[in-house]
Order: C-alpha cells, then sequence, then structure tokens
C-alpha cells in the first residue's frame, strides 16, 4: 500500500468516530496512542501522540498533588490514565472537577486514600464521578447522616421546640 491510501483509509476509519470537536483517538491495544483533529471546514488534519503529549497530563498531576497533599510523580503510566480521558474529549478542566468533587467528598474519610490517578481516571469510573461533580452530588461512604456529627438533645431543649415525647407507661 501506498502511503496516500494508508491515509484515506485511516480518514475513513476515523471519520467514523469523530466526536463534535472532530477528534477521535486511535488505540493500539486498546490504550489511546494518538489523537486525530480533522477540521470539518478546512479538511485539514492534524495529529498528536497521545502518549508523548505530558502538557495536560502533568499539569493535572500538578492539581492532584496541590489539592491532596499527594506527591504522585509524571509518570508515563500516571498520566496514561488522564490522557485517556482527553483522548475521549474531555478537557483538563473535567480532570479538576472530578479532583475538587472527590476531594470534597473523600477527605478525612477511609475513601482519601484513594485520590490517585489510577483510580480518579480510571475508564470505567471517571464518567461517574464527572457526573457527580457537575451536578454537585456528594457520594461517599455511607449514608448522608454518617458523615455528619450527631448530638443528643434534652427533654427540655426538645420541649423548647415543640417536640413533645411521648410518656412510656
Amino acid at each position: 500500500m501506498e502511503s496516500r491510501e494508508i491515509y484515506d483509509m485511516l480518514l475513513r476509519a476515523i471519520g467514523e468516530h469523530m466526536d463534535a470537536k472532530g477528534r477521535a483517538a486511535v488505540s493500539i491495544n486498546g490504550r489511546p496512542a494518538l489523537i486525530v483533529t480533522i477540521d470539518r471546514e478546512t479538511g485539514e488534519v492534524t495529529a498528536r501522540n497521545a502518549i508523548t503529549d505530558t502538557t495536560a497530563a502533568d499539569a493535572v498531576i500538578d492539581y492532584l498533588n496541590t489539592v491532596a497533599g499527594t506527591k504522585y510523580q509524571k509518570t508515563p503510566k500516571n498520566r496514561s490514565y488522564i490522557n485517556a480521558r482527553i483522548a475521549e474529549g474531555h478537557t483538563p478542566e473535567d480532570c479538576r472537577r472530578v479532583i475538587d468533587s472527590r476531594w470534597a467528598a473523600w477527605k478525612g474519610t477511609s475513601m482519601q486514600e484513594y485520590m490517585r490517578p489510577c483510580t480518579l481516571f480510571n475508564s470505567e469510573k471517571f464518567e461517574g464521578y464527572l457526573s457527580a461533580a457537575k451536578t454537585g452530588v456528594k457520594k461517599g461512604n455511607g449514608s448522608y447522616f454518617m458523615s455528619h456529627s450527631q448530638r443528643q438533645y434534652s427533654a427540655a431543649e426538645l420541649a423548647g421546640i415543640g417536640v413533645d415525647l411521648l410518656e412510656e407507661g
């Protein structure tokens, strides 16, 4: 095959999977390898390496470390989780929203240890975390009441706010 034939075949295959912004991820062995963008007006095609383009992923890792007080390194593995979500059309801002939302829900709980790239940007969980972040839903462990302090009220305090206690008898 000549390079032009390969190019045309690639464009046909990608064109079927473009998002609204004209982007598609090309995967190798299930991992995003290229992010291809086709300008719908001009037809110009650009491609960037999803694995080595580290700018956005590094900024997200820095943000995670700042918010959660963690020290995650900018390794290819940690970057790959973030770059995979970006390849799907999410933005670094979406990633920061997930960090903020999960930190608000998990800080001080047993879930705090899961403030890590492989959990936050996992393909199976990210959409749910992002949806919760956008709607302001706080999803944590246990019920609503389990995450709030409880206080005992005396009979006099309850009577003061109009609560009558039933006498046992």
